[in-house]
């Protein structure tokens, strides 16, 4: 192993939450016929997410308007949450992988494929909304879904980042989506924005690394400054 694939390791190990927690029986494999029932579910929760909002869907509504019980529907989701998590991972999934050219600069491809995903939120935007309030809880079904979330989202980066893979821009990149995913969904900004945002960090972050501001001692700290600073100083 590389140096460099070692610091990804590290980066993706502090940003990508391990499945520490055992699967729940939701998560086992299920037969064509329970798999129909569960699109159907999502399917009837984003159209439900686009009328009434996250805070006023419930999975009772959701299992009447797919045509089953409510009782059947927490065979497959814990909570409201869950399934919006899913339904998150899903529209996720559908954005194609961001391929490696190396005669695009890396910012841009990395911006790129980063960016492709926060766009297809943006065709939904109740999903991206309650996304911001159904990834915060712990519940361990969501965890499990947010942490397969995260593992997306760093293959998409390495994938596009190819032989210029690099763990502290992976990691700043990382950091900078979330965030600007977070003031997407709150409406911040559009979710079309986030890819030149991701770019614009990503450059300023090539030119601090240039100028010898940059450090494996951690994100935006050199060796001599190896903690943030807390409060006024005396």
């Amino acid at each position: 192993m590389t140096l460099k694939s070692q610091g990804l390791d590290m980066a993706m190990s502090g940003l990508v939450e391990p499945a520490a927690r055992p699967a729940s029986t939701r998560s086992r494999q299920l037969s064509e016929r329970q798999l129909i029932l569960k699109k159907r579910l999502l399917a009837s929760g984003v159209e439900l997410l686009n009328q009434v909002g996250y805070a006023d869907l419930t999975l009772r509504a959701v299992a009447t308007r797919a045509g089953t019980t409510h009782v059947t529907a927490y065979h497959y989701f814990a909570s409201k949450a869950h399934l919006v998590a899913e339904l998150y991972y899903s529209y996720l999934l559908e954005v194609p992988m961001e391929q490696s050219d190396p005669s695009v600069p890396l910012p841009l491809r990395i911006a790129n494929a980063l960016g492709a995903t926060a766009a297809k939120f943006g065709e939904v935007e109740p999903l991206g909304q309650a996304g911001n309030a159904a990834m915060a809880s712990n519940e361990p079904d969501v965890v499990l879904v947010r942490g397969a979330i995260g593992a997306d989202l760093m293959r998409r980066i390495v994938t596009a980042s190819g032989e210029e893979v690099d763990a502290e821009l992976t990691e700043v990149v990382m950091l900078t989506y979330i965030g600007a995913m977070r003031w997407a969904g709150l409406g911040v900004i559009a979710y079309d924005q986030v890819g030149a945002r991701i770019e614009r960090v990503a450059r300023h972050f090539e030119i601090a690394r240039a100028a010898g501001l940059t450090g494996q001692t951690g994100l935006g700290m050199t060796a001599g400054d190896p903690r943030p600073r807390r409060g006024k100083t005396r």
